[in-house]
Formats: C-alpha cells, structure tokens, sequence
C-alpha cells in the first residue's frame, strides 16, 4: 500500500511538471532566447553571457576528444602509402595486413560502444573520457614507436575501442549539461572539431612527415589537451542525480549555469524525473528497463533509423570517393576529390552549428533525408546513362556532375545522420541513457561496417547505378520513420521530453 501511494505521489507530481514544463518550455528555440535577451538589463546579459561561455569551454573540452575519433578513421588513408611500400625498410603491410589495419577499428568500435555504456553507468561519462584518454594516448605511442607487427594490428583493435567510447561519451556529457536552448549547437561543435582530427593526418601525410612521426603527434594532440582540460570541470549534473549525490547536482549544474543563475526550478525538475524513474546506477538495473515496451520500442525505432541513415550513401562516398571519382571525373584527380569532400562536410558542420536551434529537428531530418534521395538517384541516372546508354558523347561535358552530387550529398545528409545520432540521446530517458545510446551507437558502428563491406560487392551485383538507386531509397525510409516516430525535441529539456513520452505511450 506504501508502495502504491509513493507510486502515485511521483505521478501526481510528474504530471504537476509536464503540466508546468510545457507551459514554461519556448516554442521557437533560438526565436524566443533572442527576444529573451533583448528584453534583459545589462547585467543579466553579462549573466548568460558568462554562462554560455562556460558551457561553450566544457563542450570545446569534450569534443576535443573527437580529434582522437577523426584521426584513428581515417589514418589508414593516410599512411598506408607509406606502409605498403615495398622499397621500405621500416615495417611492411602486404594487402592482409593492410585490409586489418584498416577495418579493424569499425569492429573494435562496436565493443567500444557497447562497453561505453556500462562505464558510463558506474562512473560517468567525464570520468570515462579520463579513463579512456590514457589508455588511446598509450596505443597512439605503441604504434609509433614499435617495430612488432602485431603490436601495430593489436594497438588498432585498441583504437577502435577508443573510438567506440569517444563516439559516446562526449555527445552524452554535453547533452547532460547543456541548457536546452543550446543543447544542439553544443553537440554541433563535436561534430566540428571531428572534422579537425580527420584533416590532422591527411595534412601531416600531405607535408610529408613519416607515418611514426605523424601518429606520435595525432596522439598527442587528439589526448592531452581533453585530458587536461576535463579536470577542471564537474561531473554531468543528472548521473550525479542518478546516484543520489544531490548536492554535488546541484553545484555541478550552478557551475554550468552560472553562480548568480536560479537552478531551483531545474533542479527540481531533474530530482522529479530521477525518482519517478526509479534511476539506479547499476547495469542491471537499466537493463531492467527494458522490461517497458514503450521504452523498448523508442530504442527500437531509433537503432532502426541510425541503421537506415547510416545506408544513406553518406560514408559510402567518403570511404570509396577515389573507386566513385577515378573514372568519371575528368581532368580531376580523385584525392583532389577526397579533399574538396572533406572541405564541404567542415563547412556544413559550421552551417549545423548556427541552424540547429532555429529550425525544427523534424523538418530538417525531412528535407535532409529526401533530398539525400534525389542526390542518390541522380548519381544512379548518371551511372545508367553511362554505363547501359552506350556512353554517350554528351555525357563528357557533365563527368562533374558525380562530384556534385556527391558534395550536395555530404552537405544535406550530415544534417540528418547528426540529428538522429543527437535524438538518440534527448529522447532516452535519464535511467537508460548511458547503456542505451551505447547500444545504439555499436549498431551503428555494425552498420557502417556492414555498408562499407558490402559496397564493392553490391557494385558488381546490382552495377553502380543499382547501388546508389538503393542508398536513395533507404534515405527515404529515414525520412519516413525519423519524421513519423521520433518526437520533436528543440527547445525542450531533458525532463520534459522524459515526461512527454511516458504520457503518450
């Protein structure tokens, strides 16, 4: 009977919140913060203004563990010149060695996410950065500095790993802290300084520095600023809700909001929504969630939707632009290619940046998905006409065109494939967060190993045109069910969308 009447306390005032959240909660994002801050004194601009700052510096810090993420993708591309030439007298990859070297981090991704998760249930997602720092710093020498083949193949399953807890543990410290106005430009500058770590090799390479010597500096660079950095900043103040450490919440969430700021509301909403849910920091106890369908449902949605954006032909054109751009554009070297592609996706993570908070994720996961469809259909036309038209002779004047459907590509699908991967973890609730979003992301990790597995052979089976013809009709089953199932978050809290869920089951 006890157990009944606290049961409907936590409901009673679960719905006293929703009721009071959506009444507080803007509903144009970025719109009404704007009129907000025109409407302030002076001294409560300075206010915000510092406040931002320090979530600014906090999610700087987080993301610059994605120079790590950057660097370990793409550092075969740049260094296996070096190890697969046979005139060397360092270490040699012949082509089994090289096809490890180079796969080998997609899988050791998938144990790195999954094992993000329960880290992240026991100790946090700040102190699993600090944790996993060490130990990617430690590989990143084992590779430079040995002369062991399978020490550099063995350090490799090391890296992915890494990747697979520096995927996860970032975007969810960011999203735990972020004021909600500003949740989705934070998680944007993650996705901005990845960018970063995948030019770092492709620049050291390009300048003609030895592959030791550009792994030493990757590194050191990608691991010991975050490292530093994170020391100086507190845990997320809704794990610490999680494990009952109310108090230290409570100055955890003041440091990020600003001393002179009232968290009181905020923090009653995030005690609400952590004893209502029961939350327990165990693993066994967040499996147990799973128990709920409408809960298990939502997962199943979003790893559904992950799978299909990852088919998008996004990564497809990043890992094969040199096979996609070797034949067809003319006039053009294919690494020129390569480079303009990775110019156009750091160019669009800085257009996220500024577009997130001011348009609706559902509208933007819209026109991002469907108009990947029509890039991916014309790249199949032109492949068609090409390949079954007899060539012809018009064509040589449009051999561009594969490069530009690539590039509006990269341009309208990474809204998309970071919109959903941002989701994934607003609409998960506090008490499956961390093992969730770590499942989610080890599914996405199967998948572009999967994806890029298969493409080689989907283009000899279905021809080039048959592939890209797929990838556009997989970008509009992601239009369909991102739009369809998964709720509105801009502008929203965590609590709130919490809430809003367990009412509409």
């Amino acid at each position: 009977m006890e157990d009944e009447d606290d049961r409907t306390t936590r409901e009673a005032q679960a719905t006293e919140l929703l009721a009071h959240a959506e009444v507080c909660a803007p509903n144009s994002g970025s719109k009404d913060a704007l009129q907000e801050t025109q409407g302030m004194t002076g001294s409560e601009k300075n206010v915000r203004g510092a406040t931002l700052l320090m979530q600014v510096l906090a999610a700087i810090t987080a993301g610059w563990t994605q120079i790590n993420s950057g660097a370990i993708v793409v550092l075969s591309g740049a260094i296996l010149p070096q190890l697969t030439n046979i005139n060397t007298s360092d270490i040699y990859f012949d082509d089994s060695n090289a096809a490890f070297f180079s796969s080998s981090p997609n899988m050791g991704g998938v144990a790195g996410c999954l094992i993000s998760g329960v880290m992240m249930v026991a100790l946090g997602q700040r102190i699993t950065l600090l944790v996993t720092l060490p130990v990617c710093l430690a590989s990143w020498l084992a590779i430079s500095f040995t002369d062991v083949i399978i020490v550099v193949q063995v350090m490799r399953v090391v890296h992915g790993v890494c990747l697979g807890i520096l995927t996860v543990a970032p975007h969810a410290y960011v999203a735990e802290f972020a004021d909600k106005r500003y949740r989705g430009t934070l998680d944007g500058i993650i996705t901005f300084v990845r960018s970063g770590g995948i030019f770092l090799p492709f620049g050291l390479a390009a300048a003609s520095m030895y592959w030791r010597h550009v792994t030493l500096v990757c590194g050191i660079v990608g691991s010991v600023p975050p490292l530093l950095g994170l020391l100086f900043f507190p845990n997320s103040p809704r794990w610490l809700a999680s494990n009952k450490r109310y108090e230290e919440a409570e100055r955890a969430l003041k440091f990020f909001r600003g001393q002179e700021c009232d968290i009181s509301d905020e923090m009653e909403e995030i005690k609400i929504t952590v004893e209502n849910s029961r939350a327990q920091p165990t693993l066994k106890s967040q499996l147990l969630h799973l128990r709920d369908w409408s809960l298990l449902k939502r997962l199943l949605v979003l790893a559904f939707t992950v799978f299909a954006s990852q088919w998008s032909g996004y990564l497809a054109i990043f890992s094969y632009a040199l096979n996609i751009f070797g034949s067809v554009v003319e006039g053009l070297d294919p690494s020129l290619c390569t480079i303009i592609l990775g110019i156009v996706r750091s160019l669009t993570s800085v257009t996220y940046i500024i577009v997130i908070e001011r348009i609706s994720r559902r509208k933007v996961l819209l026109v991002s998905f469907l108009c990947g469809a029509v890039n991916m259909a014309c790249m199949g036309a032109y492949f068609y006409i090409q390949l079954e038209v007899d060539s012809p002779a018009f064509l040589t004047n449009f051999s561009f065109l594969p490069l530009v459907f690539a590039l509006l590509q990269i341009f309208c699908v990474f809204y998309g494939v970071t919109i959903v991967l941002l989701m994934k973890l607003e609409t998960l609730p506090v008490a499956f967060r961390s093992l969730g979003s770590g499942f989610i992301d080890s599914f996405a990790y199967f998948s572009i190993f999967i994806m890029v597995y298969a493409f080689p052979y989907m283009n000899k089976a279905l021809q080039p045109y048959g592939t890209f013809w797929v990838y556009a009709g997989w970008c509009l089953i992601a239009a369909f069910v991102s739009t369809s199932f998964l709720p509105e978050t801009r502008g929203k809290t965590l609590e709130l969308i919490e809430l809003k869920s367990k009412t509409t089951k």
